[in-house]
């Protein structure tokens, strides 16, 4: 029997060979000038697609690992250095997974950022240009008072907003990148869906198909057996009246007779052989 390890770990190193080339192919198709989006988005969804197997082919291989590392008696078969090869070829092909994975994700930031950072620049500038409400009141707090306290109170509180501002920016902008992700992932299950349904519609038409040809085949083979007995008939009618002649020659002596009866009997194996064929 075949050890489940080495089929998954075969399925495991076909699919990151087809990861790294989709990740070229991806980053080809980023470099050229004009950039074709649709061709980056839709190279893009293959390599999500095909990160997504893997990682999950990886935690299963991880978890069949963890598995024999914690009952090492009931696999006879495997040896320590066994064991320690299965551990390695995980950490790697994960290692090689997240590198792929982060390559992704951090392209997928970059740009995200791109479309948002004019947005929030204006909105920055758009505060610091315009007074907040609290220098507002330590102006107002400044005036009133003494001159001993204005130059504390004329600190802009707007000083610690950019910092908080770019902290907001990064999250939001790293969620933004989570959620298309999700969503390329959804539209990529959505799509395979679609051809499986197709398939199983192709295979649905495929045995109304050979339902047909099966029913029209019974229907013919059902005419011949109907000719067939209808010829028995015919042959059994024929065989009693000849049993009936043979027998009334037979009481009486005459050797014309005989030689009568004789003919009719090669008559009817002659029927019989025809029936036959």
């Amino acid at each position: 029997m075949e050890d489940p390890f080495d089929q998954v770990r075969a399925g495991v190193e076909s699919t990151l060979k087809k990861a790294e080339r989709q990740r070229i192919k991806w980053a080809e198709a980023r470099r050229q000038k004009p950039v074709r989006h649709d061709e980056c988005k839709k190279l893009l969804i293959e390599l999500l697609s095909s990160l997504e197997l893997l990682e999950t082919d990886l935690e299963d291989l991880d978890s069949a690992v963890c598995a024999v590392e914690k009952a090492r008696s009931r696999f006879p078969h495997l040896n320590d250095a066994d064991v320690e090869s299965r551990r390695t070829f995980v950490r790697n092909n994960k290692r090689a997974t997240a590198s792929i994975r982060d390559e992704v994700s951090t392209h997928t930031t970059n740009a995200r950022k791109g479309t948002k950072a004019r947005a929030s620049l204006q909105e920055r500038e758009g505060l610091l240009a315009s007074p907040s409400p609290l220098a507002t009141v330590r102006s107002a707090a400044s005036a009133a008072s003494a001159a001993s306290d204005s130059s504390a109170t004329a600190t802009p509180p707007v000083a610690g907003l950019a910092p908080a501002l770019d902290v907001d920016v990064r999250h939001t902008a790293r969620i933004d990148a989570e959620l298309g992700q999700h969503a390329m992932l959804q539209q990529v299950q959505i799509e395979q869906q679609d051809d499986a349904l197709e398939d199983l519609s192709g295979a649905v038409r495929r045995l109304k198909s050979m339902g047909l040809e099966i029913n029209d085949e019974l229907s013919s083979q059902h005419r011949m057996l109907n000719e067939l007995g209808n010829n028995l008939d015919l042959a059994t009618n024929t065989m009693d009246s000849l049993k009936g002649k043979m027998q009334t020659m037979m009481k009486s002596k005459d050797r014309g007779k005989f030689c009568a009866i004789f003919a009719l009997t090669i008559v009817f194996f002659g029927l019989l052989m025809l029936v036959m064929s």
